[in-house]
């Protein structure tokens, strides 16, 4: 593989809200490996890590994977919570592999940091050692970039932020400081500030962050 991405998802995007209509797709290649879906693949003991992994048909070691995180503080939500934004991600790439994972969540005797932390790396080395199964091979340069502004490096993939002004649990100069350090850094990114939303947000400034982050990944990691 040779772009791995990340999404931390802020938004309530738990259901799927456009339709939209693609053409079929040429017929598989002989021997082209089929379509497979497989839910609460485990990558540790909790019974929180686990993921759930769509592999497109016609994959190969070459085939882009995205991660998918759910919201909720660290502390709460659910991978369940992600499954109609998985699907609209499936509709528009059809040809990436999406991964959508849990990870142990925050209580008073286990900080969140850095738990979650180690569970993204540790779904990230799952792929890798199963990356002949699965038929994505992996580009570690591009798997590091875990703790975005402490990790942040000249390397980084290309990348698309979405702040709330009125957010009660992620201060908006978290983003603003990650922005900042993305352009010192050389980074492709885009920082996108909606003054008067919270936490998550609904209506049209979904449907515009929804459209914003589409052509994102339209323009960095489209075929």
């Amino acid at each position: 593989m040779n772009k791995l991405f990340i999404i931390f998802t802020l938004l309530n995007v738990s259901g799927c809200f456009l339709s939209c209509t693609f053409e079929e797709p040429a017929p598989a290649p002989e021997n082209s490996l089929e379509f497979q879906s497989m839910a609460n693949v485990s990558y540790g003991s909790d019974p929180r890590q686990v993921y759930d992994i769509v592999l497109p048909q016609n994959r190969t070691l070459e085939t882009k994977v995205m991660i998918l995180i759910h919201g909720g503080g660290w502390k709460s939500g659910s991978k369940s919570d992600m499954i109609g934004f998985r699907d609209f991600m499936r509709d528009q790439f059809p040809h990436m592999a999406l991964v959508n994972m849990n990870y142990r969540l925050a209580d008073k005797n286990h900080a969140p940091f850095p738990m979650q932390i180690e569970d993204i790396n540790a779904v990230i080395e799952d792929l890798l050692d199963k990356q002949q199964e699965y038929q994505i091979g992996q580009d570690e340069d591009l798997l590091m970039a875990a703790s975005p502004l402490f990790q942040a490096h000249p390397a980084a993939p290309p990348t698309i932020l979405f702040y709330g002004g009125n957010d009660p649990l992620i201060p908006n100069s978290q983003g603003s400081a990650l922005n900042e350090r993305l352009g010192e850094l050389g980074v492709s990114k885009e920082f996108h500030f909606y003054p008067y939303e919270g936490h998550g947000w609904i209506g049209l400034n979904l449907l515009d962050s929804t459209f914003k982050l589409k052509f994102f990944i339209d323009k960095f990691f489209g075929d």
